[in-house]
């Protein structure tokens, strides 16, 4: 990994960017890695290199993690971790998407899934189906909603949830 990489994703990614050396070791961090470091402390670095899950459960709440490993020269590995703190609107904005939508009970916990950012095979792995059945659930979620992506389904759902949200504030 060039430092010029580094440089650039600590200085340009809008969470937390921790970069560990094949050993986990810390290497680098940006201003909002050690915030979050201040606020949670060495638990949450420990437990952010453990998970494999996208979703973190930490002392200071749900993080969002992004793990890309990257090879340098030679055979030094470098494992970078983005994360950023995940504010838990799933639940209104599901419930918005499934009266507007009409999914199946199984489409439903796909969406949850989708809306939290999962990719297909850690759904299906959550939710105990091959990765496939989990491309059919979502490809009818793409249908019912009239888009013709897996951001697009997102954005319309998050749509939904603060055009109803606005609403009420007026």
């Amino acid at each position: 990994m060039t430092a010029e990489l580094v440089a650039f994703l600590l200085e340009c990614a809008r969470g937390a960017v921790f970069v560990l050396d094949g050993r986990n070791e810390l290497l680098a961090t940006n201003d909002a890695g050690c915030e979050l470091l201040d606020r949670a402390g060495c638990e949450l670095l420990r437990l952010v290199e453990e998970s494999c899950q996208t979703m973190v459960e930490t002392p200071i709440g749900r993080l969002r993690v992004n793990r890309r490993h990257l090879s340098t020269t030679g055979t030094a590995q470098h494992i970078v971790l983005l994360a950023e703190p995940f504010a838990d609107d799933t639940s209104e904005t599901l419930r918005m998407a499934a009266t507007l939508w009409q999914p199946t009970s199984r489409q439903a916990m796909v969406l949850r899934h989708v809306l939290e950012g999962l990719a297909n095979k850690e759904i299906a792995v959550l939710l105990g189906m091959s990765p496939r059945t989990v491309e059919v659930h979502v490809t009818a979620l793409l249908q019912k909603a009239g888009v013709d992506s897996r951001s697009r389904l997102i954005a319309k759902a998050r749509a939904l949830h603060d055009l109803r949200s606005s609403r009420f504030m007026r």
